[in-house]
């Protein structure tokens, strides 16, 4: 049998200052420009993926 689910606990105090440092931190990390170069290219080569896939399947996506 199951267990019920238990309620999220309310964190405060410098919990809550380190939770709140770190989730900014991770959400502004910023990339070399080497990466984001990789990341701009593999994005570009998808679309151009997605494209062919549409136009052999005679724009049915």
């Amino acid at each position: 049998m199951a267990r019920p689910i238990e309620k999220t606990p309310i964190i405060s105090g410098e919990d809550a200052l380190r939770f709140k440092q770190s989730l900014f931190k991770s959400l502004t990390l910023s990339y070399p420009p080497e990466e984001l170069e990789r990341q701009k290219r593999e994005l570009q080569e998808m679309k151009r993926f997605y494209q062919e896939f549409v136009a052999v399947t005679n724009e049915t996506f």
